[in-house]
């Protein structure tokens, strides 16, 4: 997820679909969700045509994919998917992430993403978010994560 980019840079989220069966993306929201109150509070289909998402696959959701290819490097073009908005994500806190979760010798953290480590691995858990290594650019959209460990390893 990048929910902290820099000066005129998009936020981002990116999805891997970690199945081996076949849906319609049509079928799934994105949403966001206020502890403070208890309530979701944005909640937007991801798109509104049929979209079949195969098994292990990428996707970048966001609101200029130029943009995002621009900013980050990237050969898979047909895994971003253009939204008219998305939710706002405070930089300091978060049910999904927290900018406590990036690499503590990062000078700075402005767009520089934050990845899971495993699949498997718990989505709440700190210890399975890492930043994207800057090697890559500080993000991999529609690609397998920098800091990566597949379930076989």
């Amino acid at each position: 997820m990048l929910f902290n980019p820099k000066d005129d840079w998009v936020d981002f989220v990116e999805i891997y679909y970690h199945s081996n069966k076949i849906i319609d993306l049509q079928s799934l929201n994105l949403a966001s969700y206020r502890i403070s109150i208890d309530t979701i509070t944005y909640q937007k289909n991801i798109v509104t045509d049929i979209f079949l998402i195969l098994p292990e696959e990428y996707f970048v959701l966001n609101t200029d994919s130029a943009k995002v290819k621009k900013q980050y490097h990237t050969n898979n073009t047909r895994g971003f998917i253009q939204m008219p908005s998305l939710p706002a994500y405070n930089n300091d806190e978060g049910i999904v992430y927290t900018d406590k979760m990036y690499f503590l010798l990062l000078k700075a953290t402005e767009g520089g993403f934050l990845e899971r480590i495993s699949f498997d691995g718990e989505t709440k858990d700190p210890s399975n978010c890492h930043s994207t290594a800057e090697s890559v650019g500080f993000a991999t959209p529609v690609y397998q994560n920098s800091e990566f460990i597949s379930a076989s390893q």
